[in-house]
This record gives structure tokens, sequence and C-alpha cells, in this order.
């Protein structure tokens, strides 16, 4: 099984942060849904990703190469997104029409 593009963003976000607390407040989530999401995130890669700390929490060194990876992912993924959306929105080239003399005088009396 492969992660979600939110259980990625939530590790990031909480490697980030340094906490679960922080991270869940600058995604606007609950703090459970995020432990949830690293939790199946380290079931599915069969390995910690953090070290728990009182106050926070450490990426481990598998951690840290999947935050590697995981960072350029999102970012590839974003570019990706903005270059479609900037092609979507984005028409160039001309347009040539041709007509007689009287259509064309016809619509231009009408503009």
């Amino acid at each position: 099984m492969l992660p979600t593009m939110k259980q990625i963003r939530y590790f990031i976000a909480t490697a980030d942060a340094g906490q679960v607390s922080l991270a869940a407040n600058v995604l606007h989530v609950s703090q459970s849904a995020i432990t949830t999401a690293i939790k199946q995130l380290e079931e599915m890669l069969n390995v910690s990703l953090f070290v728990r700390q009182p106050h926070g929490m450490l990426l481990t060194y598998e951690g840290n190469q999947f935050y590697q990876h995981a960072t350029h992912i999102v970012k590839e993924l974003e570019e990706a997104m903005l270059l479609s959306h900037r092609r979507a929105n984005q028409v160039a080239g001309a347009i040539t029409i041709a007509m007689s003399y009287t259509l064309a005088a016809t619509l231009c009396r009408h503009t």
C-alpha cells in the first residue's frame, strides 16, 4: 500500500515543527489525526520515523531519509500542478479570419 499525500504532508509538518501539537495547529487538524497518519506510515514502512520525547519529536535516521524523499515528492507535485494550471489558463497564437468586405462592413456597423 502506498502512503497518501495527506499522510506525507502530516509527516512533513510534524518533522518541520518538531511537535505534533504545533503541526496540528499549522495544518488546522487534530493531534490525533496527525498521530494516526504517522503511525500508519510507520506501519507501512516498518520503521520508526520519529523518536518520541517528552517535549517533541526528533527524526530517526530512517525518518530523515523518508523526509528527504517526501519533501522532494511534494515539491515536484506542486510544480507539476502549477505547470498544468498555467497551461490551462494560457492561450497564445494568432487567429486568421477570412470574410468578404460586405460581411466585414456589416459586422463593423453593429459593434
